[in-house]
């Protein structure tokens, strides 16, 4: 294959296995890092020593044509870059969320459709080598129909990891704990079922971050099929202790799957079958990933990054389709907005009116006060 160019946006903890993952790609030929674009040239520079850096990414698409712009900066910027990019004719990898409001999504789609580019997101859950080994045992009939599924996303962290930038936990730039750890495992259950989302119900609350966005939020999704989901996410519990897991329900077995301290845990069982452990799953993930790879890709597994630039750049060389393309991250946004929506305004929103309902409509919403003690009654009954 042509080797490919990229540039890549931003400079921040994220970078990193980014960066590890266009090392893989340059040492199997198949890409070069072009430039680092980040306004703090330092650490641009320290991210990459040798590499071209720019303050700017219009500074740098002056200079450089790259193949591919990856973007991991923060995500009130995403669609404001993507769309830089996709105007000089570069394909996208944007780390997740897609962008902040349906509308912008919708209009990258469009740019990414006219100039016959790709979008990719960084939904990397669906790169977890057991991933594809899932959804393919679902997709085959043997659970039969899924009924409901539950998403646990326990991600702590201290007031620190807030503090270190102004945009953390802002409405504007970032989210709470629903568009910022959560997101993953709700576009992965989407996909894993293979059913969209049409409505939600949810609560939201602000209980130990001084902080604008959430750090604990409660749903149920309703989707297609009359399949419904639950979700939980929240930033309150242990820093040393993240912990994201789903399961899922079916007519004829369920599965369930457990990410903690680094580690995969799963089960799947099929009535009248003996169980599957996740140890046996996963070593059959790894081996088709070793014969597909080679032997190199081993170091790579606990970087999801590595299979999403792959997967990329596969799709640009031959034509193909994107794993997690822009519609699915298009899709993802618009649950997670209409949860958002629903905490809100106490009601069952529909995930269509999500397109009416920028991240940035959360602003103004009450909030606790920053000791975490119990909000008044009328702040209670307004939203979180």
């Amino acid at each position: 294959m042509q080797r490919l160019s990229i540039v890549l946006v931003g400079a921040g903890v994220v970078a990193a296995k980014h960066k590890k993952a266009i090392d893989y790609l340059v040492k199997r030929h198949l890409a070069e890092l072009s430039a680092v674009v980040d306004p703090n040239e330092q650490a641009a520079a320290a991210l990459s020593l040798h590499t071209p850096v720019f303050a700017s990414l219009s500074a740098c698409l002056a200079e450089v044509k790259p193949d591919i712009v990856a973007i991991t900066t923060p995500s009130g910027t995403h669609a404001e870059l993507a769309e830089l990019a996709l105007t000089h004719g570069c394909h996208v990898l944007i780390e997740k969320p897609m962008t902040l409001s349906l509308k912008d999504a919708d209009r990258l789609l469009q740019l990414a459709a006219d100039a016959g580019r790709r979008i990719a997101v960084g939904h990397i859950f669906r790169y977890v080598p057991l991933a594809d080994t899932l959804k393919s045992m679902v997709a085959d009939g043997r659970f039969g129909r899924c009924l409901y599924g539950d998403v646990k996303v326990r991600w702590g962290h201290d007031q620190a990891y807030y503090d270190q930038a102004a945009w953390r936990g802002t409405y504007a730039a970032d989210g709470g704990v629903l568009m910022n750890q959560s997101i993953h495992a709700i576009d992965l259950m989407q996909w894993l079922i293979g059913e969209k989302a049409v409505e939600a119900v949810a609560m939201a609350a602000r209980q130990m971050h001084d902080m604008e966005g959430e750090d604990l939020a409660l749903g149920i999704v309703r989707c297609t099929n009359n399949t419904y989901v639950q979700v939980e996410g929240t930033t309150n519990t242990d820093p040393a202790r993240h912990e994201a897991s789903f399961a899922l329900f079916f007519e004829k077995g369920d599965l369930r799957v457990r990410l903690s301290a680094g580690q995969i845990e799963a089960e799947v069982n099929v009535q009248g079958r003996k169980p599957v452990s996740g140890k046996a799953l996963l070593r059959q993930a790894v081996f088709a990933a070793v014969r597909r790879e080679g032997i190199g890709i081993v170091r790579h597994m606990g970087n999801p990054h590595t299979f999403l630039y792959l997967d990329l750049v596969r799709a640009i060389a031959n034509g193909g389709a994107v794993l997690a393309d822009g519609q699915s991250g298009r899709d993802a946004l618009a649950t997670v907005l209409a949860i958002y929506r629903a905490a809100k305004e106490r009601q069952v929103i529909s995930v269509r009116s999500a397109v009416a309902f920028p991240l940035k409509d959360m602003v103004g919403v009450p909030a606790l006060n920053p000791a975490g003690r119990q909000a008044d009654d009328k702040q209670t009954e307004t939203g979180l």
